[in-house]
């Protein structure tokens, strides 16, 4: 059959994974928040230089070409750490039944 001793230990320490996950997020996100406002008082400042229309409209389109870089890389690296993290509960709870 199974041990219900191993099946709650792989429980709880994938438990404890998933709130090492959550904090590793809410870094992430906090760093990205950080760069991207760093990146929109660079926009300002082009912006403030910007002598000609097509100085300021290149200015933003260069932002918003740069924000959506960074906003796509954080994005696939959530993905990846929560497919990753789901992938390997799974796997465990699966081997701790077997067991």
């Amino acid at each position: 059959m199974f041990d219900l001793k191993t099946i709650q230990s792989v429980i709880e320490s994938k438990a404890k994974a998933g709130v090492e996950l959550a904090l590793t997020e809410a870094t992430d996100i906090a760093t990205t928040t950080n760069t991207e406002l760093s990146a929109f008082g660079e926009l300002a400042g082009a912006l403030t230089k910007a002598k000609t229309p097509d100085e300021a409209i290149n200015a933003v389109i260069s932002y918003n070409a740069l924000a959506f870089q960074r906003a796509t890389a954080a994005f696939l690296r959530a993905v990846e750490r929560g497919s990753d993290f789901s992938k390997g509960y799974g796997e465990d709870v699966r081997k701790a039944f077997v067991a």
